[in-house]
């Protein structure tokens, strides 16, 4: 689902995928120059083409379709890597090596794995279970709170619902 709405969205305001794509920056940053090209081109071809050079008009639409063009191909390319079976191994790995460091009690190596794990995929519900495991095992009971609030919310299918009914039964008593 968030692929599909990461296309649509870019194709009608492109940079916009990739904010979801989890490149913020460069989606801002894309969806505003296109912005402001085609309002300057728009600008002078409907609302004063007398006042606005011609030059001027056709660059800012040639380069609004330049931004629109890189932006799909951007998109793609992010989207291309984001479904590579390596990644999702990857992250599964990272899953395992925090859990891991949790039962052990490294609590410090446990954060920064699922750190990393989590800039590959924030949404992955996984890692989201373990952070919230780690934040009520850290006593930041109101972060652990919010963490396993999250976990519902990524968990449309229900898969941890009974896990998240029981952390958030822990942390009453805190």
């Amino acid at each position: 689902m968030r692929y599909q709405t990461a296309i649509v969205l870019n194709l009608f305001v492109p940079g916009t995928g990739l904010i979801l794509a989890r490149r913020e920056w460069l989606g801002i940053a894309l969806a505003a120059l296109f912005g402001v090209l085609v309002q300057l081109g728009l600008w002078g071809c409907l609302i004063e083409p007398a006042r606005v050079p011609t030059w001027l008009v056709a660059t800012c639409l040639a380069g609004s379709a330049l931004v629109w063009l890189a932006a799909q191909y951007l998109l793609r390319q992010r989207l291309v890597l984001m479904r590579n079976p390596d990644v999702q191994e990857e992250l599964t790995r990272l899953r395992d090596q925090a859990a891991d460091h949790l039962a052990n009690g490294g609590y410090k190596d446990a954060w920064a794995t699922l750190q990393v794990a989590l800039a590959i995929d924030d949404e992955d519900l996984d890692s989201n279970v373990l952070v919230a495991e780690l934040l009520a095992a850290l006593g930041r009971v109101d972060e652990a709170r919010k963490a396993w609030r999250r976990v519902a919310q990524l968990d449309r299918g229900g898969v941890c619902r009974g896990r998240t009914v029981e952390g958030l039964d822990r942390l009453r008593g805190r």
